[in-house]
Formats: structure tokens, sequence, C-alpha cells
């Protein structure tokens, strides 16, 4: 015999909040709400901060499908990215989730090359608006054979076939360097994760190449060929004690600096005294290094800013294809510590 409904089991089920549920809780239009959320027409501030109280309140979420039918956007945006357990990527990451989220967008991660082909061929379940690629250069061919697609390149790299947000790192690191060499240190290191990092496409590289070439001094690389973080120590540690240590430790990026000085001391060598280290690819407003005995010097890219500027050549790109090629280089920053002054205590200026 059937059970007889209850009121409880006949409750209604909740339905999707829209905007017209917001609209009558406000006493607004519709369209209000719409501007109100997306940031655009003119609605006054109050009101535009009570319709965003309501929608955060009823935990509202925009509807893909309804706006791509009435924008002709999905609203994605696709980031392609390295692993983000990594500082660089994670704090790069989230900047870029800031504004892309601000703006009413949501943040897709992208990671195989695979994935990206498909996605610019339209053979992928997923659509998306735009893309931005942070530095993954092998990644970039896709879209210069796609370049109606629009994408902005963010990094150390320069791009002359799709718009580009670029760190200039070479000055910061070469200042570096000089130090090194002012203080009579003639065997100066490169250490990398990876062989591609070596080479001289990368801006890292490139400039240590070139600085040591003025000073007449041999390069040296030190490829730990992981990103492991244990294998990177084990490995330094086992270059150093067949090897001996350099007296000029340049590092791909801050991880490796502070792997690299915690090699160093379990070894009995003393930073700067016997070594002197620079770190790289550093985040504006970190302060983790300056905790470390002794500070730890690097050079700090102006990631805040470079994100801003990616996401307001995006969004020109995908309100106008037929824009100009656009690009921007931003200085970084040497954070110069205890690790990279001379045993002087002086430091010499560059001439």
């Amino acid at each position: 015999m059937p059970r007889k409904k209850t009121e409880d089991s006949a409750a209604v089920v909740p339905h999707r909040v829209t905007q017209q549920d917001i609209a009558n809780i406000a006493g607004v239009h519709k369209m209000t709400v719409s501007d109100a959320l997306k940031g655009t027409g003119r609605v006054d501030p109050s009101t535009r901060e009570r319709i965003q109280q309501i929608a955060r309140e009823l935990n509202y979420v925009p509807n893909p499908a309804a706006r791509a039918l009435a924008t002709g956007r999905t609203g994605n945006i696709v980031l392609i990215s390295g692993p983000v357990y990594k500082q660089y990527y994670a704090r790069m990451v989230h900047n870029l989730e800031t504004h892309i989220n601000h703006a009413g967008y949501q943040l897709v991660l992208m990671r195989t090359r695979t994935k990206v082909r498909d996605l610019v061929t339209s053979n992928s379940s997923l659509s998306a608006d735009g893309v931005i690629v942070i530095d993954t250069v092998a990644i970039l061919d896709e879209f210069r054979s796609h370049p109606n697609f629009p994408c902005v390149a963010i990094g150390t790299s320069e791009h002359d076939f799709i718009d580009n947000v670029q760190a200039e790192i070479g000055p910061s690191l070469n200042h570096a360097i000089f130090l090194m060499r002012e203080s009579g240190r003639r065997r100066i290191a490169l250490v990398v994760t990876h062989t591609s990092i070596a080479a001289r496409s990368d801006a890292r590289a490139r400039t240590y190449y070139e600085a040591l070439e003025v000073a007449n001094l041999e390069s040296e690389i030190i490829n730990l060929d992981s990103d492991d973080p244990t294998v990177i120590e084990i490995r330094l540690e086992r270059y150093i004690r067949e090897k001996g240590s350099p007296d000029g430790l340049v590092c791909e990026n801050d991880d490796i600096a502070i792997c690299a000085l915690a090699v160093m001391q379990r070894l009995g060598y003393k930073v700067p005294d016997d070594v002197m280290l620079v770190g790289c690819a550093g985040c504006d407003g970190q302060t983790h290094l300056k905790y470390f005995d002794p500070p730890i010097s690097t050079v700090v890219l102006p990631m805040a800013q470079m994100c801003a500027v990616a996401w307001q050549f995006l969004e020109r790109r995908m309100t106008d294809m037929s824009l100009p090629h656009q690009q921007v280089s931003i200085p970084s920053k040497l954070i110069l510590t205890s690790s990279l002054i001379p045993m002087t205590g002086r430091i010499p200026d560059e001439t």
C-alpha cells in the first residue's frame, strides 16, 4: 500500500537562485541587478553594494549556459600554469584569479598541451572566452597557429606573436652577478631544475651567460633535473661533495636558494664568506626569505602589477581581436641582503 505523502515529503525542492530573485528582494529591475553584479552600467554605489550583499546571502552563482546565450560568452577564462605547488605559480594564479572573479568570470586551470590544442581547435567539451599562459613557453606554439583565440602570455620571456606581459629580470640579476664578480668570485654557478632553464632562451640563463662572458669567466651549470625538494637537496649535496663548492650560486628560484643555503651550511660552508647566494623569480610582498640566517637575496618580480596588466590586455583582446599587438616590460627588483654583501661590508658600485 503506497505511503501517504506528508507535508515534509512534498516539500518543494529549492530552485537555483536567479537574478530575478535578487531583483525581487532588492526592489529593482533585473537589468539593474545584472549591471551591479558585472560592474557595468550606471548603478548607484549604495544600490550596487546592497545587490551584491543580497547575492552573497543567497549564494548566487551565475548560470554559465544562460550567460553564454545572452552574451555569446562562456564566462570561462583558462589559466595555463606550471605546478601550483610551486610558490611562483601559486601566487601568480592567486593574483589572476582575483581579477578574473571580480570581472564575473570563473577560472579554469589547464596543464597539458593536448587539452590546450583541443580548446583552440574547438574539440574540447570545455569552451573559454580567453586564455592566460603563465611561463609555459612550449604551449604557446598552439596559439601561434591559432591567432584568433584571445590569449595573453605572462612571465619572463618576450613574445612577438601574442599579447605579452614580461618581467624584465635581466638588469637586476646582472647586478647580483656583478656583486659576486666584484667580490672576487670566479666560480659562479647557475643552479637549475631542468636543462631547458639553462638554455639561452630563458631570461635567467641568458643574463647569467652574458654576465660571465663579459668577465671572461667560465660558466658552470648545476642541473638537478628534478622538481622534488628532497631529490634536489640530495643531488646538490652530492654535486658539492664530488666537485667542491662554487663561490657564487645563482639559483633558478627562491626554493632552490633556500635548499642551497641548507646544503652549504650542512657541509660547513659559510654564506656569504665562502659562497655568495641569490634566488630569483621572487614574489613582490613576500617576506619569508628575511627570516633565514643569513637572509637570502632575490630578484623580485612585480607580480601584482604583471597580473593586473595581463587581465587588462585579455579584456581588451576579447572585446576586439583586431587590436595591435599588446606588449609591456615591467622591471624587476633586486632585494639585497647579507647573502650577497661581500665580506668587507662594502657594496661596490656598478659603472
